[in-house]
């Protein structure tokens, strides 16, 4: 899922980007990278052992995303 946020009074253009893999070891691991538009930005990995905990926390950090002015990217 990518998630934006542009506001150019404010220079403002962030992306959000998070994603559900899977581990060499069956885990799932939950990828998000955030950063301004355009470049590379930062990385984070979360390891969980089932699919219900790795969804359950990208619909925790969606709706963070949202609440702070993100929009998803169509």
């Amino acid at each position: 899922m990518k998630l934006q946020s542009v506001d150019p009074d404010q220079n403002r253009y962030r992306q959000y980007t998070i994603r559900i893999d899977r581990t060499l070891w069956g885990d799932y691991a939950v990828t998000r990278v955030w950063g301004r538009i355009g470049y590379r930005g930062r990385k984070k990995v979360d390891v969980f052992p089932d699919i219900e905990k790795a969804r359950a926390h990208v619909k925790r950090l969606v709706r963070m995303r949202l609440r702070h002015g993100y929009k998803p990217q169509t």
